[in-house]
């Protein structure tokens, strides 16, 4: 629903005032969701998508470390023993290992669905790219940070074959 083709980078944005935002995580997360969902239920994802995506893991090549996490705060009202109670709850959507787990998504359904050549390189590329030379750093990062940043990591490199 909040898919922004027309952004410099396109992908889904927040609500609220971050719905002007593109969150990379999320997006890279929703990709990850999408080609999982065509791979098992055969769920169609609109071309528009396919290649904004595409584009997106191609360009994980050029990514570090430091390459930013998207965060934001969500804020309600909810009714907590039949008292109103304001909350705020921040939240980080983490790029690393949903880039991972979509390159992996695109590469099996490439496995199926004959893509371009130059296209299966090009996201292997990024693939190894972040394996190889971005993984050692955001592991070290991740076993000194939330438990979750620890746990989403090691679901994104659980993605990559053993060959």
């Amino acid at each position: 629903k909040n898919f922004e083709l027309n952004h410099k980078i396109p992908g889904w944005t927040g609500t609220g005032e971050n719905k002007y935002e593109v969150f990379d995580g999320l997006t890279l997360q929703i990709y990850a969701v999408l080609l999982r969902a065509r791979a098992e239920a055969g769920h169609e994802i609109h071309p528009d998508i396919i290649g904004s995506m595409e584009r997106h893991l191609i360009n994980c090549v050029e990514r570090s470390a430091a390459f930013p996490v998207a965060s934001g705060e969500f804020e309600s009202t909810l009714m907590w023993f039949n008292q109103q109670t304001h909350r705020k709850e921040a939240y980080r959507f983490l790029w690393f290992p949903w880039a991972l787990e979509a390159m992996d998504g695109w590469l099996k359904n490439a496995a199926i669905h004959p893509q371009p050549k130059e296209q299966v390189v090009r996201i292997r590329r990024a693939r190894a790219h972040l394996v190889v030379n971005v993984a050692p750093t955001i592991v070290d990062i991740a076993e000194n940070d939330w438990l979750f940043i620890a746990a989403e990591t090691l679901y994104g490199l659980s993605s990559i074959p053993e060959r």
